[in-house]
């Protein structure tokens, strides 16, 4: 019993679970998966580098064959690029495209072939004594060219774009050598990778339907490999290029107005918000200003009626100074006449003095006054 309870512990400890084993699956799935990554990685940077040298040595697209053809030469069969470029340049198509050209035409027309303009003097002149001397050969030459356009922006971003319109010939599964050239020469005009790749697209799909009302659907999947394209195919391509150039042109024209508007509209919205801004600090100023004002003329106002109050006690205080210097009896005096005493004169707080007493009172000399008790001799108070 023992025995058997530790073999069967044994076997459950050992055998894998069906946890275990959807867990390996999707291991060896996600492994496969990077496997298959990697490789399309490699046959895409294989067929772009086959492409760009189908461009610089023929002057055009490769057809969908001929790329397939090298890049299982070159994948399968480990021939290397310097071997495929050595292999182009041996073709008659190469040989009549540079045939009676001296050295320095053939620099010329390379670099035309490759980035669309001429070589500096100092590079044609390098270049020109490196194949005089044999110190490169001319196939080898060409693709020295394409790997030095790569250090420089603008000739690495032209390259790759026509490379990648010769590319999306293949795409179109298509192997007619002329439309091939003819998708090259329409980027080469417009430099429109977009717009030669969509007027290939619609002309393609203009003829696939052409074909389709001669020949039925019958034909099915097999329609692209008869897809035949004459001269005016290779005009329709030209037109088709220019009108979607053109309409790219008025896009980028519409966008560009739009950025604009949009630029010029958020400067108003600023100006505005700045105004509106400047318009609440000047309305504040301005309350401010009035409140101090007001306050000021308040305080004027205070001030005034302090200072008339002022005034007025000190005219008190003066009228009563001057009457203090007349031993304290306003000057302000009246001339009453009593019966029986009208030799007196009487002053606002009832005393009073002689007639004759007045020069005296003027001279400010000590006057005896006389009060109203003294004069009627009865208590007024």
């Amino acid at each position: 019993t023992t025995e058997t309870a530790e073999t069967t512990e044994e076997t459950q400890t050992t055998e894998p679970t069906q946890s275990d084993d959807t867990q390996n699956d999707e291991t060896a799935q996600d492994t496969n998966a990077a496997q298959d990554s990697d490789a399309t990685a490699e046959q895409s940077d294989a067929e772009a580098k086959i492409a760009e040298l189908y461009i610089a040595t023929f002057e055009r697209a490769p057809d969908e064959a001929g790329l397939k053809y090298w890049v299982e030469q070159h994948e399968k069969h480990g021939m290397s690029i310097d071997d495929i470029a050595k292999s182009f340049f041996d073709q008659k198509e190469t040989q009549e495209l540079y045939k009676d050209s001296d050295t320095e035409a053939f620099v010329d027309s390379v670099y035309e072939h490759v980035l669309d303009r001429k070589p500096d003097e100092k590079g044609k002149e390098y270049w020109a004594g490196e194949l005089e001397k044999g110190h490169i050969t001319k196939d080898k030459f060409i693709l020295a060219v394409l790997n030095a356009a790569k250090e420089h922006e603008g000739d690495h971003k032209h390259l790759k774009d026509k490379t990648e319109v010769g590319l999306e010939f293949v795409q179109e599964k298509l192997n007619d050598p002329l439309l091939a050239k003819e998708i090259i020469k329409q980027y080469k005009e417009l430099g429109d990778k977009e717009a030669v790749k969509e007027a290939l697209h619609e002309l393609v799909e203009q003829h696939k339907a052409k074909m389709k009302e001669k020949m039925g659907d019958k034909m099915g999947d097999k329609l692209d490999d008869k897809l035949e394209f004459d001269k005016d195919a290779l005009e329709e391509l030209k037109e088709l290029a220019h009108k979607k150039h053109q309409e790219h042109k008025d896009k980028g024209e519409d966008k560009k107005d739009d950025a604009e508007q949009k630029k010029d509209d958020a400067e108003q919205k600023k100006d505005d918000a700045e105004q509106s801004g400047s318009s609440e600090q000047s309305g504040s100023s301005e309350q401010s200003g009035s409140s101090e004002q007001s306050g000021s003329s308040e305080q004027s106002g205070s001030s005034e009626q302090s200072g008339s109050s002022e005034q007025s006690g000190s005219s008190e205080q003066s009228s009563h100074s001057s009457s203090s210097g007349n031993g304290g009896h306003s000057m302000n005096s009246r001339s009453l006449s009593f019966e029986d005493h009208s030799d007196y004169i009487f002053n606002d707080d009832f005393s009073a003095y002689t007639a004759d007493e007045s020069d005296a009172i003027n001279t400010d000399d000590s006057v005896e006054l006389i009060t109203l008790n003294d004069i009627f001799d009865v208590d007024m108070m």
